[in-house]
């Protein structure tokens, strides 16, 4: 490693005190792939796929830090002086265990995240304003599924069992009566040149893989909650992923993974997946959504909930693009979901027993453990989620 060239992420603690802990993560160069541990200030500290996380003491009123690292490589230890330029994020969001310049620093602008809380209610932050406040969207319960419009104005939802019929809603976010769109399964939006759409499935078995069911599309008044005639058939199988940004692709991923090609008429079968070593992809999925972009891609939660995956359209098959590990001590994903833009997903995170803990991650083309942030403090009361962001 002839030079060193860190991407480092400081987080300061926010405690009023003489001293603070911060949290250095950094991520070693492309030719340090062999390094599985560094020293950081003489201790140990393990490295993951180059990366590593090392907790620095330093006083409060510090805004800067320096720390010596050190690593063997080719039978040599090298060490380096290295010193970090520290900024204050400010307070976390009450209620969270982020600030909003956090979340903006993270994504690259401003954004609301949505999620169902453990009384199935729907809660929401706005992390565009100044002072943002976690709050209820309404006082519904059993939601299922929240997702906000591509606008930011709008969310639709389901509402009743996760695993049974269910009637979907389509609400403002700034207040009002919600609009009944039909009884199904779980709505997505579609934005195109013709107008913007709710496009949903019917509840089908999931053994069944969506043949008992089909797809719909509902039209709105654009902008509104109102609906813009009846809906209509766009395919014979319930699609439970949704559709891609344009409505030319749909996914479903339960028990097993199919696509289909609305503009093509053809439909794709988990005989068409296939994994990074090449091997038909014929495990069973649930927790998928379509990329929010004209590509067809499909992010989907792996049985046991050990990877989350995408699968790429390439050469008239799909291909596993992107698979993303398990954080260390971290036990289970749970409800991944992409979000308005291609480059991040939100997704809960076990620890162990009932501990979840909602998160915003990275997108990125590999085998790793992705770049994430949490969002929520640990708790049992996290699960469907979705994030807008800004454009």
């Amino acid at each position: 490693m002839s030079a060193l060239a860190l991407s480092l992420f400081c987080w300061p603690a926010r405690a009023a005190i003489d001293v603070t802990t911060i949290s250095v993560t950094a991520e070693l160069p492309e030719d340090a792939v062999s390094i599985k541990e560094v020293t950081v200030d003489g201790k140990s500290v393990a490295v993951t796929n180059r990366k590593f996380t090392a907790e620095l003491t330093v006083p409060t009123d510090a805004n800067s830090l320096s720390f010596v690292l050190g690593w063997d490589q080719d039978g040599e230890t090298h060490t380096r002086t290295l010193e970090v330029t520290l900024e204050d994020l400010g307070p976390p969001i009450p209620g969270l265990d982020v600030s909003a310049s956090e979340l903006r620093s993270f994504v690259g602008g401003g954004g609301i995240l949505v999620w169902v809380d453990a009384g199935g209610q729907m809660q929401m932050v706005d992390f565009r304003d100044n002072d943002p406040q976690v709050r209820a969207i309404s006082t519904d319960i059993a939601c299922v599924n929240p997702i906000v419009s591509p606008d930011g104005t709008r969310v639709v939802y389901s509402q009743g069992s996760a695993n049974g019929p269910k009637l979907l809603y389509v609400r403002s976010l700034s207040g009002g009566s919600a609009q009944s769109i039909a009884t199904g399964d779980v709505g997505y939006w579609q934005v195109d040149g013709t107008g913007e759409y709710i496009v949903y499935a019917d509840w089908s078995d999931k053994a069944e893989n969506g043949s008992s069911g089909s797809t719909y599309r509902q039209k709105l008044v654009a902008g509104t909650t109102d609906l813009d005639g009846s809906a209509t058939t766009v395919h014979d199988r319930a699609m439970d992923s949704g559709p891609n940004a344009d409505g030319n692709w749909l996914g479903q991923i339960y028990d097993l993974m199919y696509a289909y090609d609305v503009g093509g008429d053809v439909e794709y079968s988990y005989n068409d997946f296939f994994l990074l070593d090449g091997t038909v992809a014929d495990h069973q999925t649930c927790n998928g959504s379509m990329a929010p972009s004209t590509s067809a891609q499909m992010m989907v939660l792996v049985i046991p909930h050990d990877w989350v995956r995408i699968f790429s359209f390439q050469s008239n098959r799909f291909v596993e693009t992107s698979r993303f590990e398990l954080p260390a001590g971290m036990r289970e994903w749970e409800f991944p979901e992409w979000s308005t833009d291609p480059g991040y997903f939100t997704a809960v995170l076990r620890s162990g027993g009932f501990n979840l803990r909602l998160y915003v991650a990275k997108v990125a083309t590999g085998e790793m453990v992705p770049e994430y942030l949490a969002v929520t403090p640990w708790s049992t009361s996290v699960s469907y989620n979705h994030l807008w962001v800004e454009p």
